[in-house]
């Protein structure tokens, strides 16, 4: 293999590592920001549900569910906040962007590296850099290939993902997850709040109407 070959596929590796560590650290914090939104949501409907329930606000009927939307929403804070320790989200994001940086200035020293040694020495820097950091997840490297298709060259786009794989896989496994729980965390007990208050205005009006007809 020559020189030059030798440094376009290290350069491949240390672009395509870079932006993908850089993509992972982007991944967690946008996890870290769902977990974090949906806990503030999920405790402010938590209070106005036991706000509700101590002045006994709750229309008959719908005790019950209110009981039941309070243990739910109880159960969301005692995971979410799991989540947010358990996986240290905010040392996992730095890391990754830590990581991208180093990888990124290799990247900028390969410009001015021309023989074998100062190659090797970069290969053996970017090894070492890589068994410092936890490794990035496939979602990563899908996000890398499908901002940069148009720069790959033909030989590195028979490595790429099949189209199903970008395009279907990769939206429904980085994005659903996230919807799922700003779904559960805001916008069902939101619409559950609703609809009892919307119930009970409901049978106000219902009952005025009765008296009157009387």
């Amino acid at each position: 293999m020559s020189n030059t070959d030798i440094k376009d596929k290290l350069d491949y590796k240390l672009w395509s590592t870079s932006v993908t560590r850089f993509n992972a650290a982007k991944r967690v914090e946008s996890w870290k920001h769902c977990i974090r939104w949906s806990l503030l949501f999920t405790s402010i409907y938590l209070t106005i549900l036991s706000v509700m329930l101590y002045s006994k606000k709750i229309q008959p009927g719908f005790d019950d569910l209110s009981q039941l939307m309070t243990i739910f929403l109880s159960i969301l804070i005692l995971c979410l906040s799991l989540a947010v320790n358990l996986n240290q989200l905010d040392r996992r994001a730095t890391l990754y962007h830590e990581c991208g940086r180093k990888i990124r200035r290799l990247l900028n020293q390969l410009g001015t590296a021309s023989d074998d040694s100062a190659l090797s020495n970069l290969s053996a820097e970017y090894d070492e850099i890589l068994d410092q950091y936890e490794n990035h997840n496939s979602l990563d490297f899908y996000q890398f290939v499908i901002n940069n298709t148009q720069k790959l060259s033909e030989q590195q786009k028979k490595y790429i993902p099949k189209f199903y794989v970008l395009y279907i896989w990769f939206p429904a496994a980085r994005f659903i997850p996230q919807i799922i729980i700003y779904i559960l965390t805001i916008f069902v007990p939101f619409i559950t709040i609703m609809y009892i208050s919307t119930f009970k205005l409901t049978n106000k009006v219902r009952l005025c109407e009765e008296r009157t007809t009387i």
